[in-house]
């Protein structure tokens, strides 16, 4: 708790101001905040709410003007509860009065700087559908700070220049619906959430998270969404930890929460840009720890971060999709300096980006569906018609099949310093593209490229079918070593017999 100014005037305790007839606190809260009325003058008024056995019922919005401080003794000892009367509602709304009935942005009653308003040591809940626990307009630089959440939406950041400190979110549907700019969240925690937060307006920029525990969420950790018009920019996530919910196994339907099978740490669902994630740690999620599908795009960034799949157990169903980091977008994607381990689907999956930069990742121990042991033969990235201007250096893998490629879009690919442990790794398969030389212990020579074009049908030359890529009926793939009693070639079929078929057999 923030201590209090010793004997000062402009300190209110909320109990001073409750009166005989008044139903709640609801009442009591507006006139020790001054809340009603036109603003004249901007001096900072603590209102304290001190402990209570019982909560603080209120049943419509508390105003908190600039200069404003709602001021609890910590948040597990005074508890303010909405009530059903706040259902789509904010419970405390700062930088907005009223006048004459009206809402009014103290901004634009009072134009200039003064003491930005505040709610801090506070234990904030309510069950109506839609409340929300505290949401900003109209001013900067505001502050909610050690306030425990338990509401379907705890935070909503709409105005610019705010601090989310060392608040906690306790099974609250949503943690933070950021709509503003230039907002920092830090050392937060978020437990069974549905979402911890959400980027869902047409103007968010500027935001920085770091140090915050994301633990168990419901769905998706943290969303963005904010639609086809969306302009999400300069996204920063440091040192945060995602851990999953290890009690979902993939058993099938019914699942316990919605979306289940969608479940990531991480979703694009709209354009952003510049989004980074640095030095976080993702634990044990369902589908992808990262997963953007075709409606996520931009410029995303993964550096230093640890990304740990959910480790098999004898005896026990392991999940058997799980990945790391899942594109089927036209992002632009970074990964560098990170580590894959333990997952049971592809840890790297990349399909459709307009570039991609793959460097001095390690990649370990995927296995095999409920199976504790691991997969020698496991497929740890695979690159599907992936755009020009691609950048893979120095990966290192333990499995013996490092890249299995597909046909790049543009066919522009740069590898080098790239290894396995196994000497027999095939590094690319099945790819157009270029490539310089790896390191020792892989086996280059499994790098193709198209050999020609007929008809507009495609011609490679391969020493097998390519797991993965994107492919056309009448595709033709010439066996690079042809031997006695075996094929020239494969064909690509459509239809209800879609794949590689044999031709041309050769004779003994």
């Amino acid at each position: 708790m923030t201590p209090l100014p010793p004997n000062s005037a402009n300190v209110r305790n909320v109990v001073d101001y409750h009166q005989p007839g008044d139903t709640d606190w609801t009442q009591a809260f507006r006139r020790a905040c001054q809340s009603e009325g036109a603003l004249t003058e901007i001096v900072q008024t603590i209102v304290y709410v001190p402990p209570s056995q019982t909560p603080y019922m209120i049943s419509d919005t508390i105003y908190v003007r600039l200069g404003c401080v709602i001021q609890g003794p910590g948040y597990t000892l005074a508890e303010v509860r909405g009530s059903a009367g706040l259902a789509n509602k904010p419970m405390f709304r700062l930088g907005i009065g009223r006048v004459g009935g009206v809402e009014s942005d103290d901004t634009v009653a009072i134009p200039g700087f003064g003491p930005a308003p505040e709610v801090r040591d506070m234990y904030i809940t309510a069950t109506a559908g839609g409340t929300i626990g505290v949401r900003t307009a109209g001013v900067g630089g505001w502050a909610v700070q050690r306030c425990w959440f338990r509401c379907p939406v705890g935070i909503e950041a709409g105005s610019s220049g705010g601090l989310i400190s060392s608040c906690v979110n306790d099974g609250g549907h949503v943690f933070i619906d950021v709509t503003g700019y230039l907002t920092r969240i830090v050392a937060c925690e978020s437990f069974n959430a549905y979402f911890d937060i959400r980027f869902v307006a047409s103007d968010v920029k500027d935001i920085v998270v770091s140090g915050c525990l994301f633990y168990s969420s419901r769905t998706t950790s943290i969303l963005f969404s904010g639609g086809g018009s969306s302009d999400i920019r300069n996204v920063l996530f440091s040192g945060c930890t995602f851990v999953g919910r290890t009690d979902i196994l993939d058993t099938g339907p019914p699942y316990p929460f919605p979306d289940t099978p969608d479940h990531a740490f991480v979703r694009y669902d709209s354009a952003a840009t510049g989004v980074r994630f640095t030095g976080c740690t993702f634990r044990a999620s369902i589908r992808a720890a990262v997963y953007c599908p075709w409606g996520g795009s931009g410029d995303h960034g993964y550096i230093g971060c640890s990304f740990i799949g959910d480790p098999p157990v004898a005896g026990r169903q392991t999940r058997s999709g799980n990945v790391g980091v899942e594109y089927r977008s036209s992002a632009s994607v970074q990964i560098a300096g990170c580590r894959f381990d333990t997952f049971g689907g592809t840890p790297v999956i990349l399909q459709g980006t307009s570039s991609l930069q793959l460097i001095g990742n390690a990649i370990e121990n995927a296995f095999t569906r409920g199976t504790p042991s691991l997969e020698a033969n496991k497929v740890m990235v695979l690159l599907d018609a992936v755009g020009d201007d691609n950048t893979i250096i120095g990966n290192r893998t333990s499995s013996t099949q490092l890249y299995v490629v597909g046909i790049c879009a543009s066919g522009t690919m740069q590898s080098s310093g790239n290894r396995s442990r196994y000497s027999t790794a095939d590094v690319f398969l099945g790819i157009n593209g270029s490539a310089s030389v790896n390191e020792r212990g892989v086996d280059n020579g499994a790098f193709q490229t198209i050999r020609d074009t007929l008809n507009g049908r495609r011609i490679f030359s391969l020493p097998a079918i390519p797991r993965g890529g994107s492919y056309n009926p009448g595709d033709l793939i010439y066996h690079s070593s042809p031997a006695p009693g075996g094929n020239v070639g494969w064909v690509y079929v459509g239809g209800s017999q879609r794949g590689w078929k044999a031709f041309g057999a050769i004779a003994l």
